[in-house]
């Protein structure tokens, strides 16, 4: 059987290459039966010899091919290899016909090539299509990954309320990989109780973050009520309005850099590092809301979270009604901008 296997879904990708693992018996011979083969200069002849070796004390072997299709990607500018080595006729030559060889691979030997992206317009990608089953593995979302999430908990031997999912996944989203953690940890602790939205708060120390985000985006957008309702439920759990002050602050400051970093062309984890973030929520977090919201409304909301800084910290007037009236103060000038805005776009 030979497989093709893609998608920014990692964990399970990585997930189903376990089961075919498992698939091959006892965890003894499992590595006698198992071989991993970096795709990079990979001749289809060290393929071919692999893949014919019979399988000691099991019934089946598995080859596992990595990133070999990605060095055959055809772009408007030509294909990738002869971009980068000059030798794409040369290995493409190696490739071409391969599908012919695979076919007189043994039934005894699974082959998987497993693949970020997959160029379907690439003659080797093509050739190999041809005798293989593929599988694309895309990020859950929506139904899918509440499914998943619960489904996974009762793996797991526990249950979860309806509302600590969707917590769950609007703090981590579809990181499978964190969600893994995160549940084995909650079911770990939740035993054959439910999981609710008391045990995530407890035990996942970045949850309040979540909230955070939610705040900002509630004040940014717009959202009075909501953004007040927040910073009362925040102050419940015993975070200080100073505390949730300097956190929004936090935030927009964060919001305003990576808009530069993304003007300059900074990516990836440079760009993470220069946020001061882990890649990840919070990192994936802060880059929506600085694609969603302009610089001017996000200064001028920095700097009256400012003036509410020294405000509770010289004035008598109460903590609460200090940020409650800053955040009423935003979003009233925002919107006030917003509709400057319209009448002049009308004239």
């Amino acid at each position: 059987m030979i497989y093709v296997i893609y998608g920014e879904d990692d964990f399970s990708k990585k997930q189903f290459l376990k089961g075919l693992l498992e698939s091959l018996g006892h965890e003894d011979v499992r590595d006698a039966n198992t071989t991993f083969l970096d795709g990079s200069g990979l001749k289809a002849r060290h393929l071919m010899e692999v893949g014919s070796v019979i399988p000691f004390l099991a019934e089946k072997r598995l080859v596992v091919v990595e990133s070999l299709l990605a060095q055959f990607e055809v772009s408007s500018r030509g294909p990738r290899v002869r971009k980068r080595s000059h030798k794409y006729d040369e290995v493409l030559a190696d490739w071409e016909r391969v599908s012919e060889s695979l076919e007189l691979i043994p039934e005894t030997t699974i082959i998987v090539f497993t693949e970020i992206n997959l160029n379907r317009n690439s003659p080797v990608v093509e050739e190999i299509m041809k005798c293989s089953e593929v599988k694309q593995f895309r990020p859950l979302i929506g139904e899918n990954l509440r499914r998943w999430v619960n489904n996974r908990v009762s793996e797991l031997s526990s249950k979860i309320t309806p509302s600590a999912t969707n917590a769950l996944i609007e703090f981590i989203g579809s990181n499978l990989w964190m969600m893994e953690n995160e549940l084995q940890k909650l079911t770990l602790y939740a035993g054959t109780d439910h999981i609710n939205e008391e045990t995530i708060k407890l035990l996942v120390p970045r949850f309040q973050d979540a909230n955070v985000f939610k705040l900002v985006d509630a004040i940014l957008e717009g959202r009075s009520f909501e953004s007040i309702q927040s910073v009362r439920n925040l102050s419940e759990d015993g975070k200080h309005v100073s505390y949730i002050l300097t956190m929004i602050a936090r935030q927009l400051r964060l919001i305003l850099l990576a808009k530069s970093l993304i003007k300059n062309n900074v990516r990836g984890n440079s760009l993470a590092q220069r946020l001061g973030l882990r890649p990840g929520f919070a990192v994936d977090r802060t880059l929506a809301q600085a694609r969603r919201h302009d610089s001017k409304s996000l200064t001028a909301a920095y700097r009256k979270l400012l003036d509410a800084d020294i405000a509770i910290k010289t004035s008598s007037l109460s903590d609460e009604f200090v940020i409650e009236t800053t955040i009423v103060d935003i979003i009233h000038n925002d919107q006030k901008q917003q509709t400057k805005v319209s009448h002049t776009g009308s004239r």
